[in-house]
């Protein structure tokens, strides 16, 4: 399913009836399902942390597909340390397969992983990326957000929501990340399509979660009267004090994160939209395109970019609804890949686990 992202924001409204139509048929196309591949396989899913609400919902939607194919079996491997690092060694310490395996991998840093991915690659071991791209890796599909979509619809929304007020701040990441790139593009690409929508400044926070809030708080004070700031990555989901502002002033804030940790903000009205992707149709997609290369599918295998979902108070009870699914959904039938651990247990690599 394709939406355009210049679609995606005009109202509130048509971003609760396309959140509807993302919940009802992301990753529920059926190629897979009930086949069997050739003998046991395995699928080998990398994640990040155990309490990462995006790797929660990679899980399910892996989980939801294992449930689906026959001889299938998934082995869940988590770094000690849900940085790009640790993810790195995770990898490095995964043993040779016994069975036909393809790694799907929720890379922190993909660009970090190229080593690691090669040595897969290079035993017969094909690699999935999930989220984060790094085509050196030589990785064989990519399966993520389409991020330039994902920039554009945060110019579109904050568009619509900036009735009167039409002066805005933008705030992003590190550009030498590609998906950052993407986003700062797809945000530009809607701006054309308002041209009385004036960015007075942009700011690059180079990745730094408390530079970020700072520049918020701080920049808000000297301009209380902006219509709105645009924040193209995900610096609200480590949590923010209920008791702690985020601007001065009545400008509206769009942000990137629809993880659950965002939604009390988007509830008190500290923030005003969020733009994400829906991470449990890219776990179930992910895995579905590894079976199918395991498959010898004659269908051919290409890389998945997911469009947009845009969360607004009218859309927010039914979001909400929907990842405390995801979160109670039973992990996956159990199943071990190399003599692992079931795949209900998550095994960690513990060779640098701190007490």
């Amino acid at each position: 399913m394709s939406v355009r992202a210049s679609k995606i924001s005009k109202t509130p409204a048509l971003a609760c009836r396309i959140l509807v139509l993302l919940v009802a048929f992301g990753g529920c196309d059926d190629f897979g399902s009930g086949r069997t591949a050739p003998g046991r396989c395995a699928v080998v899913l990398v994640g990040t942390r155990s309490d990462d609400p995006v790797w929660q919902a990679v899980r399910a939607g892996a989980a939801r597909f294992s449930r689906e194919a026959r001889n299938l079996r998934l082995e869940e491997v988590l770094p000690s340390t849900s940085t790009p690092i640790a993810q790195k060694t995770a990898l490095e310490r995964i043993e040779t397969p016994s069975v036909p395996t393809v790694a799907c991998v929720l890379a922190i840093d993909a660009r970090l992983l190229v080593q690691p991915i090669r040595r897969f690659m290079a035993r017969g071991t094909q690699v999935v990326l999930i989220g984060d791209d790094a085509p050196q890796t030589r990785r064989r599909v990519f399966v993520g957000a389409d991020e330039q979509a994902v920039g554009e619809a945060i110019g579109e929304t904050l568009a619509s929501l900036c009735k009167t007020r039409r002066t805005v701040m933008v705030v992003h990441d590190d550009r030498g990340s590609e998906r950052s790139v993407l986003r700062h593009e797809g945000f530009q690409r809607a701006r054309l399509m308002h041209p009385d929508l004036r960015v007075l400044r942009e700011f690059d926070c180079l990745g730094d979660r408390g530079k970020a809030l700072k520049l918020l708080y701080e920049t808000s004070e000297r301009f209380p009267d902006l219509g709105g700031w645009a924040l193209l990555d995900d610096w609200l989901r480590d949590g923010v004090p209920a008791d702690r502002r985020l601007l001065h002033g009545a400008a509206r804030i769009v942000s990137y994160g629809t993880v659950p940790g965002n939604l009390r903000l988007l509830e008190d009205g500290r923030v005003h939209a969020l733009v994400g992707v829906d991470w449990e149709a890219l776990g179930y997609r992910a895995v579905q395109l590894a079976y199918q290369l395991l498959s010898l599918s004659v269908l051919p295998v290409r890389d998945y970019k997911a469009p947009p979902v845009v969360v607004t108070k009218e859309n927010l009870a039914e979001y909400r609804t929907r990842w405390q699914g995801i979160i109670s959904r039973p992990a996956s039938q159990p199943g071990a890949h190399s003599g692992g651990r079931p795949t209900g247990t998550p095994r960690t690599d513990r060779s640098r686990q701190t007490p």
